[in-house]
């Protein structure tokens, strides 16, 4: 065989084996989260909602969640290391949409975070829910848990306890989680930034929504 051939046979011998390499690669690698799109009917901040951080934030980041949903858990871990890291450019705004039909302790403790709510309460209440998660998940008696949680922080457990079943707490839950319906949300959890849905936001590395939060505050 001629030299020629040789080197012709062996550059198709290496554009086969670097083809294949990124095949591989590429069908192996994480995929790559998707733009996030505006939402023009997402429903504005109001009074009635749960805030935490920087009220003048230049972000604003809206999660729609249910506390037995294990990625949620997850992605609270990350939001608060998000807000750690976004001191005075992000604030959080909560909302419930608890997925009644497949966790069934996903209404009672959404109620029980907003009791602690009515007392000033919902962001420790709520990291207690989220980071105990596995306590009180699949538990027949999780209201007992959240007491106990409330005893903790040194709510007043008479208002508590006729707090998590009243008829107003009832309907606030009702009146989000029907306020998410209408959006078309069917998922946890769900998230916007500046009013932009986040699609698929469990693919997300922190530093993809670090870079995402880190756009947005330039683009201001």
């Amino acid at each position: 065989m001629k030299t020629k051939e040789i080197v012709i046979w062996f550059a198709v011998i290496v554009a086969l084996v670097g083809g294949f390499w990124f095949l591989i690669n590429a069908v192996n690698a994480p995929p790559s989260p998707s733009a996030p799109v505006e939402i023009k009917n997402l429903p504005p901040v109001s009074a009635n909602d749960f805030i935490r951080g920087n009220p003048s934030a230049k972000v604003t980041l809206i999660e729609y969640a249910d506390f037995q949903c294990p990625a949620c858990a997850t992605m609270h871990a990350t939001i608060k290391k998000l807000q750690a890291d976004f001191r005075n450019d992000l604030k959080l705004v909560y909302r419930f949409f608890p997925l009644i039909n497949i966790h069934q302790n996903s209404l009672i403790s959404t109620q029980a975070v907003y009791a602690a709510g009515l007392q000033g309460k919902f962001w420790e209440m709520s990291d207690l829910v989220y980071e105990n998660q596995d306590s009180w998940s699949d538990n027949a008696q999780a209201k007992n848990i959240f007491v106990d949680y409330a005893k903790e922080l040194g709510l007043d457990l008479n208002k508590f306890n006729s707090d998590i079943n009243s008829d107003s707490t009832n309907k606030f839950v009702t009146d989000a989680e029907n306020s998410a319906l209408n959006l078309g949300i069917n998922s946890t959890p769900t998230l916007f930034l500046n009013r932009k849905i986040i699609q698929d936001p469990t693919s997300y590395s922190y530093e993809d929504f670090k870079k995402l939060i880190q756009d947005e505050i330039k683009a201001q």
